[in-house]
Parts: structure tokens; sequence; C-alpha cells
């Protein structure tokens, strides 16, 4: 009688040692890589379609330019197939949730925020299409654009301004940008909450 006792007795004190152990050893480490979120796609999919866009259309400018001899129309239309290649990793590496990829986006989403033409200062930037809201001749204005472009000038040129005066912002660029950076401070808060295992 005292041998199932005591054997009852050793198998309790086994099972209490296995739960102190499991309960006292190291937190697991998970490294588990969750898909981007939909804001997330949305952005890095735009920035992909609308990279390869102006690279493309670059591509064929700068054959053009070259055909004519004209060396800063290359550097410039050189500089167009830069932003887009620029773009399109951006895209891909965001939605790969890759290193780099969110700065990357927000570099190329910032360039093309302001929109500034004046006889003394100009600068666009904008791929596949933007949505421009400003000032213009001293009232509100309104700006719809499909296609790209890079343009920037600083000093009053010696040719007449040709155009319309216009201070504004990208409202495309602007809702992706704070698409992106909604969806990062989600996905932080919820990396956050997450309990630990």
């Amino acid at each position: 009688m005292n041998g199932p006792s005591q054997g009852s007795t050793s198998s309790l004190d086994t099972a209490e040692a296995t739960d102190a152990t499991v309960s006292t050893g190291a937190p697991r480490v998970t490294t588990t890589v969750e898909p981007p979120a939909l804001r997330t796609r949305i952005v890095g999919a735009f920035e992909v379609l609308s990279g390869l866009y102006v690279a493309g259309t670059g591509l064929l400018g700068w054959r053009a330019v070259g055909s004519a001899g004209g060396l800063r129309g290359m550097f410039v239309e050189g500089l167009f197939i830069a932003v887009g290649v620029l773009s399109v990793v951006a895209g891909v590496q965001l939605n790969r949730r890759a290193r780099g990829g969110r700065t990357l986006s927000i570099v190329v989403l910032v360039a093309q925020l302001p929109v500034i033409a004046t006889p003394t200062l100009y600068f666009s930037l904008f791929l596949l299409l933007r949505i421009v809201i400003g000032w213009s001749g001293g009232e509100p204005a309104f700006k719809l654009d499909a296609g790209g472009e890079l343009f920037t000038r600083l000093g009053r040129s010696d040719a007449p301004f040709v155009g319309e005066h216009l201070v504004g912002v990208n409202l495309l660029a602007l809702g992706l940008l704070l698409l992106l950076l909604r969806g990062a401070r989600r996905q932080n808060e919820q990396g956050a909450e997450r309990p630990t295992r």
C-alpha cells in the first residue's frame, strides 16, 4: 500500500515539476511575417503602376531627346526615369514589408506634394495622376492632371513665363501618404497590444 502511494506522489511531483518548467521557461520568439494591410497594398500598387508608366515614357523621351542631341534634355529625362524606378522599388518593397520600403514610399509621396508655378520658382513632380487644389491669380484653383511631369526652375528666366501662376498641393499624394502613415500606426499599435508567448 505504501508502494502505490509513493508511486502516485512521485508522478504528481513530476507533473508539478513539468508545469513549473513550462511556466518559468524562456518566452518563445516567433518571427511570422504578416501580409501588408489593405492601405499599404493600395499605396504600393499605385507606386508600382505610376513608376512603370513614368519610367517607360521617360525612356521613350530620353531616346527622342538623345537623337536630337540635347544633353540637358537627356539629363532631365534620365532623372525622370530614375524617379520612376525609385517609385517601383518603393512600391515593391512596401508590399513585401521589406526594410526601407516605407521610408522610400514616404520620400516618393512627399516629393509629389508641392505644386509651385511662379516666374521665379517652379517645381512640379507627379507620377501618373494628380489632383491639385491651390491658389492661382488670387482665386482658389482646382486642377486634374494625368501622365507625369518633372520640372524645376529656380530664379527668373529670360524667357517669358508661360502658364498659370499656381501654388497648391497634390491631394492624391497627400491622401496616399495619410493612408500609409495611418496603416503603419495601426500595425504598430497591434504589435504593441499582441501578448508575448
